[in-house]
């Protein structure tokens, strides 16, 4: 769900690297459930091709760039790494906690391992995270970055 920066009194709001704040998972988030997964999957793959006419997603005309590693989604890898067998419940979780243990990444947006992407917490699954690399180059002007995050926003919308 987010941070709740209010749960520390005291906390110096202009030292964010001190302290991030206390994280708040949504109690109904469920990966295991297949209809879960296959959200997902669609994501992904709609993330993959959005279209975006902005001036800071030129020349690819798309939200992310389009190579192959630009894109780091857990579930497609996941899949591969059970050969396209699809688990759910606790049989997930059981070959989730596998896979982040024994796979690394093919994505280069995606570091070292699966730590901060597949979330366990007290032996929860409390998140996930898809990692991409957008078209957006740095250092461009406000009005430039606006009118993508704008394109983002509208695409997390649907």
């Amino acid at each position: 769900r987010g941070v709740d920066r209010d749960r520390e009194p005291g906390v110096d709001q202009w030292k964010p690297h001190e302290w991030f704040g206390a994280p708040v998972y949504d109690q109904a988030f469920n990966l295991t459930a297949p209809a879960s997964q296959e959200f997902l999957r669609e994501f992904c793959r709609a993330l993959r091709e959005e279209p975006c006419a902005a001036e800071g997603c030129q020349p690819a005309g798309t939200l992310i760039k389009t190579d192959p590693g630009s894109l780091s989604c857990f579930i497609e890898e996941f899949d591969l790494f059970n050969w396209g067998r699809r688990y759910e419940g606790e049989e997930f979780l059981a070959r989730l906690r596998e896979f982040r243990r024994r796979r690394r990444p093919l994505s280069d947006v995606e570091r070292e391992d699966w730590s901060k992407s597949v979330g366990f917490v007290g032996g929860s699954l409390k998140f996930v995270q898809v990692r991409a690399r957008m078209t957006l180059e740095q250092r461009r002007g406000g009005d430039v970055k606006r009118a993508v995050f704008a394109a983002v926003e509208a695409f997390l919308e649907q």
